[in-house]
């Protein structure tokens, strides 16, 4: 040993009487060692630690020690992660020496040592020497395990490792969960760091979450979305945490309604804490219908924009007891009208002058539907009948359930600019002379701007051109199932251009222009498009389109990705000889 020669410093003075020690007791084990070129050539910080621990081992499981000495990853040098196994075995060995054996039989503990490696076997000796052996045992049987240590799986022993200290009877109802035994994702992760801040917070609500069936039987990122802002919940108040979970609702089963709600409530809390308790024990909660989800979003959405408006709202006469699922429908509208109408808010909040009217339906694809009338003066019966016809003749024509199981109109004053009708998401608004059933003009088109509003549930989002063109189509449409009236569009002229692409460039210079050209070009575009490839051909290709729109960008705060022209071509590929001239001439402005 050249260090000798050399002169030694007090690590290596250290090492030289480890090794006299192990040659002492253990000749074997101590030739093993003495033959590691590193050994030779001097000892560092890294290599005197796996001295030492060696010689413990050697001292109090003798067999054990030779297994450690021949670990193939200690033979040409020592890293600090390597040193680190070496005394994490050791300890694991002195609370259960079958346990430290089953380690370095595992294949990534043999063929080399990375950092996330000794990360993994020092929160598992963690586990076994200060929480639970047998949690220990437990997690070194997973399959995930076996077979190496990914990030995602050293993060999720971390926080298993917390969860236990906090309550072991927790942690061993984690690791028996079903879809934890396969393998471990980033979802099932960022769940248990998730639950691992709950349980510090409140130990009875993690273990309430984690007995939830659809927690149980499977986990999608949709699922543990709602657990981490339940976990924001509680980490500021878990009394309101302990509140939402309480509710059979969201116990039972994880529908798109009580995720929307989990999250306004979220929201709720972030402006007003004390609020956010009082919303979640109102009456409307006790159950959660669509409606009812409507109606906490909206509020949400005034917790978020103008906290004074959520508290004037709520501090109404007629919602003093709480909101009902009487009134929910028109809470549901709250958020919008604040925005568009303000002045409306009280006669709408005015039980002798607003008006609700209800009705369940079931489409094909959407299934269960609550749609809702709101007036403030006498309207035409025959309303309600329009809006369940033209919720159903735009489903049917798209073939694909609708974004939303609520449906809400507003007959009011609450619409944008000089529109006739707005959609807001959960409900539209239509002016309320479009409200009669007189033989009128507006009367007569009626039926047209309803079933327009309703296609906007599934086309927003994208260029203008194209929601408000496909919007016209579908109204249309569901006007010639309704009258007979020919499929064709209302809008033929448009003052700024003749084509689609200089209504893009307008847009993007923020050049105003009629909007009335969207309408008109839009709708010309896919009308053609329809009636060149017929009913069932474009019915196709619109799916795609829609489908191509509901892609996750996550560009932007909202669902899905906006589609335009590149997607329409992909969208119709099947039919591109027919539909290339129609872009053409429409989208480019040329004609052959």
């Amino acid at each position: 040993m050249l260090w000798v020669a050399d002169g030694i410093d007090e690590s290596e003075r250290s090492a030289f009487r480890e090794l006299s020690t192990l040659i002492e007791q253990s000749p074997a084990v101590a030739k093993i060692i003495l033959d590691r070129p590193w050994v030779a050539d001097g000892i560092n910080g890294p290599e005197k630690s796996v001295i030492e621990y060696i010689n413990y081992v050697a001292f109090d499981f003798p067999a054990f020690a030779t297994e450690i000495a021949e670990l193939p990853w200690l033979v040409d040098d020592v890293t600090q992660p390597e040193s680190q196994v070496v005394t994490n075995l050791y300890w694991i060995a002195d609370v259960d020496q079958p346990l430290a054996k089953r380690f370095i039989q595992l294949s990534w503990l043999t063929d080399g040592i990375t950092q996330l490696d000794g990360n993994a076997v020092e929160t598992l000796w963690d586990i076994a020497y200060y929480i639970d052996v047998s949690l220990a045992e437990s997690l070194i049987a997973m399959t995930w395990l076996t077979d190496g240590v990914t990030q995602t799986e050293a993060n999720l022993l971390s926080d298993l490792r917390f969860i236990a200290r906090d309550d072991i009877t927790l942690a061993n109802r984690v690791i028996a969960l079903p879809w934890l035994a396969d393998d471990a994702t980033q979802t099932e992760a960022s769940l248990l760091s998730d639950l691992h801040y709950i349980a510090r917070d409140d130990i009875t609500l993690a273990n309430r979450l984690i007995s939830f069936p659809w927690l149980v039987d499977g986990l999608d990122e949709f699922e543990r979305t709602t657990i981490e802002r339940l976990s924001w919940i509680a980490d500021e108040d878990v009394e309101l945490a302990n509140v939402i979970a309480g509710k059979p609702w969201l116990a039972d089963s994880l529908t798109i309604d009580a995720a929307r709600s989990v999250n306004s409530l979220y929201y709720i809390k972030d402006e007003d804490t004390a609020l956010a308790r009082d919303i979640a024990n109102m009456p409307f909660l006790e159950t959660l219908e669509p409606t009812d989800a409507a109606a906490l979003e909206a509020l949400s959405w005034l917790a978020y924009t103008e906290i004074l408006a959520l508290r004037e709202v709520l501090a109404h006469p007629t919602l003093k007891g709480g909101i009902t699922d009487d009134w929910a429908p028109v809470v549901a509208l709250m958020d919008s009208v604040n925005e568009a109408a303000p002045a409306f808010l009280r006669p709408l909040l005015d039980p002798d002058q607003v008006d609700v009217e209800q009705r369940a339906v079931t489409l094909p694809h959407t299934g269960a539907v609550d749609l809702a009338i709101i007036r403030t003066e006498a309207g035409a019966p025959r309303s309600m009948d329009l809006l369940e016809h033209s919720v159903g003749s735009v489903e049917r024509f798209m073939g694909t359930a609708m974004p939303a199981n609520f449906v809400g109109l507003l007959f009011g004053t609450a619409v944008l600019g000089y529109a006739h009708g707005t959609n807001y998401g959960d409900y539209f608004v239509m002016l309320p002379e479009y409200d009669a059933d007189d033989g009128s003009d507006d009367a007569d088109y009626a039926g047209r701007l309803m079933a327009h509003e309703v296609a906007h549930y599934y086309w927003r989002g994208n260029p203008n051109w194209l929601d408000e063109g496909l919007a016209e189509l579908l109204a249309a449409v569901a006007e010639n199932e309704r009258t007979g009236a020919p499929v064709t569009t209302e809008h033929t002229y448009c003052p700024a251009g003749d084509n689609i692409a200089l209504l893009e460039r307008l847009d993007a210079a923020g050049v105003i222009y009629d909007y009335r050209c969207n309408y008109a070009l839009g709708g010309q575009f896919f009308l053609e498009i329809y009636n060149t490839l017929g009913d069932a051909a474009f019915r196709e290709g619109l799916l795609n389109l829609y489908l191509a729109s509901l892609v996750e960008d996550y560009a932007d705060e909202f669902d899905g990705s906006p589609v335009g022209i590149r997607q329409i071509h992909d969208a119709f590929q099947s039919h591109s000889d027919a539909v290339a001239p129609i872009i053409d001439k429409w989208y480019h402005g040329t004609s052959p």
